[in-house]
Formats: structure tokens, C-alpha cells, sequence
């Protein structure tokens, strides 16, 4: 019995086998997690791609009607592929500060959303916000699944803003 002992404790040609099954559930959950961070990160930039394009679409224009702003809303969630735009909110406003520095909705559209009151109060930093002008806020919410390991993870929420002013009239009017 005493030499059988000795011969298991000396034989080494299973040691790699056990070592491997040792590190395997670990180097599956660095795997994991690294797909699941780089998809992340994606979804993100996808995220602040979709706002500089929703609001960029938005300012090339003097007058809008509510139909140009939903092909406006659908071309912008085109951008999100291939994550699904069922998780996403868009918002699209116009904000006029006056004389006295105090700044309202002109007006709001939102997709999948609520759009803000015309007339609202609405903060805006004193570094974009100038006098007597208007200004377009783009506005997304998404909330990100995961694909690996959903269940463990949750959902993410990203959220992404992005001011800018119109390009061919100082006001963009809805009709």
C-alpha cells in the first residue's frame, strides 16, 4: 500500500490535466468579460454616434414639420445596428435663451419618449448658453443588455447629450 503511495504522489502525467481544469472557468470568465467590456464600449460609441448624427440632421434645416423629424429619429436608430433601437430614447429640442439669459423650449420631439413642454424652463450651461440665440439639444437613452451573461450583468444604462446650433436660419421653426 505504502509503494502505491509513493507512486501516485510521484507520477506527474496527469498534473497538466488537472492544472488545465484549475484555470479553465477562469480564463472563460476573462474571456467573457473582455467580449462583453469591448461590446460595451461599442454600444457606447454607437450611442454618441447616433446623438451627433440626430442632431446634426436636424440643424441643417430652417423649417421642420413632425415628419421630417421622425425620418430624422429613424435614421439616427439606422446608426445603433445591430443593437436594437426597441431600447432606445430620442429627444430633439430647440431652446431660445432671451435678453435676460433665461432659456425655454421652443419646442420637443421625442421618440419612444416624452418630448419637454413648449415654454419649459430648462437649464443650460453657461458655456453654451448665449443671449438672444437658439440652440438644438439631441438627447439619447439606451439601455444596453448584455450579450454574455445578461442575467448577471443587467442592464446598462448609457446616455449621451449633445447642444449645437442651426446652420442655415438663427431659428429652426415647426410647422
Amino acid at each position: 500500500m505504502t509503494a502505491l503511495l509513493a507512486r501516485l504522489r510521484d507520477d506527474q502525467s496527469g498534473v497538466s490535466l488537472v492544472e488545465f481544469a484549475v484555470i479553465l472557468p477562469v480564463m472563460l470568465l476573462v474571456y467573457a468579460g473582455s467580449f462583453q467590456l469591448a461590446d460595451a464600449v461599442s454600444a457606447y460609441r454607437k450611442v454618441t454616434t447616433t446623438t451627433r448624427a440626430l442632431v446634426d440632421l436636424t440643424t441643417q434645416s430652417s423649417t421642420l414639420t413632425a415628419a421630417d423629424i421622425d425620418a430624422n429619429f429613424a435614421a439616427a436608430s439606422q446608426i445603433l445596428a445591430p443593437y436594437s433601437s426597441k431600447m432606445v430614447r430620442m429627444r430633439i429640442t430647440q431652446i431660445s435663451t432671451d435678453a435676460g439669459g433665461v432659456s425655454r423650449v421652443d419646442w420637443s420631439k421625442a421618440f419612444q419618449g416624452a418630448p419637454y413642454q413648449d415654454g419649459q424652463i430648462i437649464a443650460v450651461a453657461s458655456g453654451i448658453r448665449q443671449n438672444a440665440t437658439a440652440i438644438l439639444l439631441a438627447e439619447i437613452d439606451y439601455r444596453y443588455v448584455p450579450a454574455a451573461l445578461p442575467a448577471m450583468i443587467g442592464t446598462i444604462p448609457f446616455r449621451d447629450q449633445l447642444y449645437m446650433n442651426p446652420r442655415r436660419s438663427a431659428r429652426i421653426a415647426l410647422q
